[in-house]
């Protein structure tokens, strides 16, 4: 007799201890190819690049209270022009956390990704080679999301850098509040960001609205700036949707304040432009688009941008912070006499995704530079073309 409850409560312990595990894994191999990359066709730059990437690892969780995952990645990319042939190589533990459920809401610790708003401060950053992983604690529930982090394996910027804040959702939107802090060699960094994200249905088309602000100083500098973007997209129909988007981000300087925005770790890719010519800092930018899908799993999109600076004294940003060049000379133009016209991108981009593993994409673009790139270059001007082909498998 004092067998059966014995039968009776071991199977109940062991479906209670049971692990679901379940293998991941990514590869993706992307072929570039840009020509006058820096806009001069006094010297030839017809560039090729190969990003090969792969990712592999495991998600584990006992189905009630917890769950994990452990990705690793190896990244080999590969540098082609007429007098450049070079490679690098990267291997990283991008994911190694877990999650739990407390204090009514979830929390993970360890390696993880983190996105927030509209990706302009917070983003992925996957189509790189590396994308942005952090060591993070993070806790989060319905309304509230509560996070410190620092910034091992990233796409730019710098492995100093730390930031913690918080958001939280109430019926006007979500608003948040981040400090950041970066002691590089070059300069101390201490930010304090805030932003309102916005998302509203219209009877004609969907708002999303988002207004950033900046305090904080660079060095011995004080940093006064802001940033701000708008969208408003419209369904045609099932098949196809339309698109408006508004950007702008401060620059200059005003006395000794610099008034240049900072995105974080935001979005660089995409937003801005496919052709990832330059980033939203010292930028005012208007963008349309539309996308479209012919078959089921097939999706067309075509997008016009035209850009300028903010500030005509301040220069043209591209990823991290880094002011764009033209061979070795910097496209800034302090006096402002090189005015304000950056120039415009058009683009074509399209995906197959014949299944739920594989994913084909592939994409060309054309930026034209304006009166200011065209000035401070010279009659040498030239425009810039890019195109990309690349195949993802999943799972």
């Amino acid at each position: 007799m004092p067998i059966v409850p014995i039968a009776i409560i071991a199977p109940e312990v062991q479906k209670q201890a049971s692990l679901h595990w379940k293998p991941l894994f990514d590869s993706r191999v992307r072929y570039e190819r840009r020509i006058e990359k820096d806009f001069n066709e006094a010297k030839s730059d017809n560039r090729v690049d190969f990003f090969n990437r792969f990712r592999i690892g495991t998600s584990v969780t006992d189905g009630n209270k917890w769950s994990g995952r452990f990705l690793y990645q190896y990244a080999d990319l590969v540098h082609q022009t007429p007098k450049l042939n070079n490679s690098e190589d990267r291997s990283d533990v991008i994911e190694f956390n877990l999650t739990t459920s407390t204090m009514g809401g979830t929390v993970t610790v360890g390696r993880q990704q983190f996105v927030k708003g509209v990706n302009r401060l917070f983003d992925e950053g996957n189509f790189g080679a590396t994308g942005n992983y952090f060591d993070m604690l993070r806790w989060r529930c319905q309304n509230a999301d509560i996070f410190a982090a620092t910034a091992p394996v990233q796409s730019r910027g710098s492995r100093f850098a730390k930031f913690m804040g918080g958001s939280y959702n109430w019926r006007l939107g979500e608003s948040m509040a981040v400090f950041s802090y970066d002691g590089t060699k070059d300069a101390k960094k201490d930010l304090y960001t805030f932003s309102h994200l916005l998302k509203q249905p219209l009877k004609f088309a969907d708002l999303t609205v988002e207004g950033i602000g900046q305090l904080g100083r660079l060095g011995t500098q004080p940093v006064r700036a802001w940033a701000g973007t708008a969208r408003l997209s419209r369904a045609l129909n099932a098949k196809c949707t339309f698109y408006v988007d508004g950007n702008i981000a401060s620059g200059g300087s005003t006395g000794s304040t610099r008034r240049t925005f900072d995105p974080l770790f935001g979005s660089f890719h995409g937003y801005y432009g496919i052709m990832d010519v330059l980033s939203v800092t010292n930028l005012q930018e208007l963008a349309t688009g539309i996308s479209y899908m012919p078959l089921k799993r097939v999706t067309l999109s075509a997008e016009y941008h035209r850009y300028g600076l903010h500030d005509a004294t301040d220069g043209l940003y591209t990823n991290g912070l880094q002011i764009v060049k033209s061979g070795a000379k910097s496209l800034i133009d302090t006096t402002g006499h090189s005015g304000t016209d950056i120039g415009q991108e058009f683009s074509l981009e399209s995906s197959w995704k014949p299944n739920k593993e594989w994913t084909f994409s592939g994409g060309v673009g054309l930026f034209q530079p304006g009166r200011f790139i065209r000035t401070l270059v010279g009659p040498t001007v030239k425009d810039q073309t890019w195109g990309y082909l690349q195949a993802q498998m999943k799972f």
